[in-house]
């Protein structure tokens, strides 16, 4: 109780706001009120055991009870029936429960059907699902040999450009004609270094000759031996030339 009072309290009461006390009623209205609940329920549990003592559907009457006293009006009504309009609401009712018993038959035979249906199809749809990844991956198969064969022309055709790229750029046609020309040019260049140092061999030659024309000229010791200078006469014709 204590709790229920303050949860009310903490909920409604508001310091700010001017205190609404909600409807106003007065004892005797409350009062009233009060009196028309009781009489109300009262009145709805003897109609409920007025239509059990009549023979009213069981399914009826156990419907009007779960209704509680919000279905009190319609308790009033079956209550107010002569036995030929019950008799015929019993009627009523249990047709109404055979529909939905067929119905819900229907709905069970559907689903069952439906089941067997989709076992039946899965089961036909297998071996084409297989033959659809059989022709997926044989698919994927041929593209990557058709990718391969074409990156492999590709690549006889990038080294045939490159081949010939080269050979354009050195002019290569057996003989290269661009190589042709630089041993030419090398041939051309050794030659002409060894005219220009022709003339220095040349000049080193002639001292190093006369160097030893000399040395023979003053051979009186015989330390230079003959080979080198020649015989006696040699050197008298020599001196005699000079």
């Amino acid at each position: 109780m204590q709790e229920s009072v303050q949860s009310a309290l903490s909920s409604q009461m508001d310091m700010f706001e001017a205190f609404d006390g909600g409807v106003e009623i007065s004892t005797q209205q409350l009062l009233s009120n009060m009196q028309s609940q009781v009489d109300g329920v009262t009145q709805w549990e003897q109609n409920l055991s007025t239509l059990a003592n009549k023979g009213i559907n069981e399914g009826i009457l156990q419907k009007l009870a779960e209704m509680g006293p919000q279905g009190s009006g319609y308790v009033a009504a079956f209550a107010s029936m002569t036995d030929e309009e019950l008799a015929k609401a019993n009627e009523l009712w249990s047709q109404s429960v055979d529909i939905k018993g067929m119905t819900d038959q229907w709905g069970q035979q559907l689903l069952e059907s439906g089941a067997a249906n989709i076992a039946g199809g899965m089961e036909n749809l297998a071996p084409i699902m297989q033959q659809s990844g059989a022709n997926t991956v044989a698919g994927l198969v041929k593209g990557m040999q058709d990718a391969q064969a074409a990156a492999a022309a590709q690549g006889h055709d990038l080294g045939v450009k490159v081949i010939e790229s080269v050979n354009n750029g050195l002019d290569v046609h057996s003989p290269s004609a661009k190589t042709t020309r630089s041993g030419i040019y090398v041939d051309q260049g050794l030659a002409i270094g060894m005219n220009l140092g022709k003339a220095t061999v040349m000049i080193a030659s002639a001292g190093v000759a006369m160097t030893i024309r000399r040395a023979c000229a003053g051979n009186t010791t015989g330390k230079i031996t003959s080979d080198i200078c020649g015989n006696g006469s040699d050197r008298g014709s020599h001196q005699g030339s000079k």
